[in-house]
Order: C-alpha cells, then sequence, then structure tokens
C-alpha cells in the first residue's frame, strides 16, 4: 500500500455527502487534491469548505454531457492531469416498471449509467500522462439479486457492472486499472432521499417477505467503515488490480451496537 496520496489529484463524483463526501475527505486526509463533483452547487461548496484547502467544488450534473465536458475541462486547467476517478454518485426510486414515470426511468439510468460513461470518457485522455491511474465505479449488490421495487436501480447498476468489467481489458494497455467497486448496505447517507414515507413503508414490507434484507442486505456498515474500505482500493499498489471489491457488513457493527461486542 502506498504511502500517502500526496499532490495526486482524484475526482470523486458524488462527493457532497455520504459515500462520497467521505472518501473525499480521507483522500485530502492523504494529502490528495480533491476535485468534487455535484449537482447541488451550494451544498457542494459547503462540503468542500468543511474538508478544507485540498477540496474544489465543481458544480457538476453527471447526465448532461456538455457539463462533464465542461468540469474537466476545468481540472485540465487546473490541475493537468487526474490520478483516480471515484464514480459514487448515484440516485434510486422505489418503482415498478408499470408503474415508472419517463422522468423516473431517465433520472435514474442517466445518473447511474450515463454519468459515469460520461466521466469516463473525459477522464481517460487526462489519466494518460499519470504512473498509477485508476478509476473506481460504485456498484450494488442489489444488482446481484432482486429486490422488489428496485428493478431500475438493479439493471442501471448492472449495466455498471459490466461496463466495468469490459474496460478492464480496453483500458489495460493504457495502464488504467478499473475497479467495479460493489457496495454492500450503506448506513448514514442520502440514499432514500428519493423514496416517499409510504411508498418505503410499502417496500420494507415486500423486502422482509421476500427475504431479502436478510439474506442481502444484512445489518448495514457505517459510510466511514465503507470509505475506508475503498481507500484500501485507491492507495493499493499498481501492481494489484481490483477488478471486482465486493465490500459489505460482517454483522460487527451489528453486535457493537447491542453490546455483545467491542
Amino acid at each position: 500500500m502506498n504511502d500517502e496520496l500526496t499532490n495526486r489529484v482524484v475526482v470523486v463524483a458524488g462527493a457532497s455527502a455520504g459515500l462520497g463526501f467521505a472518501v473525499a475527505r480521507e483522500c485530502a486526509k492523504q494529502k490528495a487534491r480533491v476535485m468534487m463533483f455535484a449537482r447541488n452547487a451550494d451544498r457542494l461548496v459547503q462540503a468542500a469548505s468543511d474538508i478544507g484547502n485540498l477540496a474544489t467544488p465543481i458544480a457538476c450534473d453527471i447526465t448532461n454531457p456538455d457539463s462533464v465536458r465542461s468540469a474537466f475541462d476545468q481540472i485540465a486547467e487546473e490541475a493537468g492531469h487526474i490520478d483516480v476517478l471515484v464514480n459514487v454518485a448515484a440516485i434510486a426510486r422505489i418503482r415498478l416498471l408499470s408503474d415508472a414515470s419517463d422522468e423516473d426511468i431517465e433520472s435514474i439510468v442517466r445518473t447511474n449509467l450515463f454519468g459515469p460513461i460520461y466521466c469516463i470518457r473525459s477522464a481517460v485522455p487526462l489519466m494518460r500522462s499519470t504512473s498509477n491511474p485508476q478509476i473506481i465505479n460504485v456498484s450494488s449488490e442489489i444488482s446481484l439479486g432482486y429486490m422488489p421495487g428496485m428493478t431500475l436501480y438493479s439493471c442501471s447498476k448492472a449495466g455498471l457492472d459490466d461496463l466495468s468489467r469490459c474496460l478492464v481489458n480496453e483500458l489495460a494497455p493504457e495502464g488504467i486499472r478499473i475497479c467495479n467497486f460493489v457496495s454492500g448496505k450503506i448506513l448514514g447517507t442520502d440514499f432514500v432521499s428519493n423514496f416517499e414515507l409510504n411508498e418505503l413503508e410499502h417496500a420494507r414490507r415486500g423486502w422482509l417477505e421476500s427475504g431479502y434484507s436478510h439474506y442481502v442486505a444484512g445489518d448495514g456498515v457505517e459510510v466511514e467503515a465503507m470509505a475506508g474500505a475503498m481507500m484500501s482500493v485507491i492507495m493499493s499498489s499498481p501492481e494489484v488490480l481490483f477488478d471486482v471489491y465486493h465490500a459489505r457488513s460482517s454483522g460487527r457493527s451489528q453486535l457493537t451496537r447491542n453490546g455483545d461486542a467491542t
């Protein structure tokens, strides 16, 4: 594992809250220069301010290719290169496909799949001059099974899984490592912010009845712990390829909360 990230340029898409913010903060602690993307400019500026001088907020709508190009043009001018790209930004809505609106479909697929595609396309030219470039795409274990009401989210993440798989080979000649970071349930994020309370309560019954909450979701991992898992990938030796990294709850956090472990 590398000792530090001093002077490396790390781009985090979806950096204003949750896992993206936690990863951006950890990278800054390791003295990386962090470029933070998010749509909500005010929230993003506050998040960057909380991290400090090594964080640069860049308002960017990753679903819009022109917005993405503009954001990466700014990075090219200010930093000249990119060492690490972390695609965290995602949205989810509880919808049966037959009930989904055009806007539901567009927003989920564009954010979760088109967004990473646009970001990677713009990042690769800025990675060619670096010694240890890597791209981390944050997927979800929801794509590994059936979670009732989450078909759109699942298929968008399955597309991201396949994108990562293909890019491992496509970008290998350029020395760019790709990691498909499959995340389990994370506690303390805004994942459910797009869910209406009534639909969330209804969906929870289905998740329990199907057994999904037990055999897939588990107890959940605190966001800081999941960020720590991602940092092990970011700071890994260029000799190691984490083509798929599945991080999920071990159950230890639940034991600790119940007072059964310290």
